[in-house]
């Protein structure tokens, strides 16, 4: 399940992720990333991780494509998660992409996440 956060900042979008990610739920996001990059010069996000049950090859790719094309447009993302494997990868996911702030939160720390986001 992917669900859509509320903030009071337009430049950061923010969504949980619990289990297997649907095709329209995606579609959705992405459509509303679309939307705030029409009005932001960059954005923001800020994602919590209970657990991760995959997704279709077709949103997989979409994802991809996305995120190659406008990776620039992305200045910070928090990571809140107490999934051990996620935590280990944000730091690498920070390195590959230079110009985006990745930080990975542990779930007590959410509220340390919600104010780096937004600083």
């Amino acid at each position: 399940m992917l669900q859509s956060l509320d903030f009071p900042e337009d430049h950061i979008v923010g969504f949980r992720i619990e289990g297997a990610i649907e095709d329209d739920a995606f579609d959705a996001l992405l459509a509303d990333i679309r939307v705030r990059l029409e009005r932001n010069e960059c954005l923001r996000i800020y994602a919590e991780v209970v657990s991760l049950g995959g997704m279709s090859l077709e949103t997989f790719l979409k994802d991809l494509k996305f995120g190659l094309g406008n990776w620039r447009r992305f200045e910070r993302e928090a990571i809140v998660t107490d999934r051990r494997w996620i935590q280990r990868i944000g730091p690498v996911v920070d390195k590959l992409f230079p110009g985006i702030d990745v930080k990975v939160f542990d779930h007590e720390a959410r509220e340390d996440a919600l104010a780096w986001v937004r600083a």
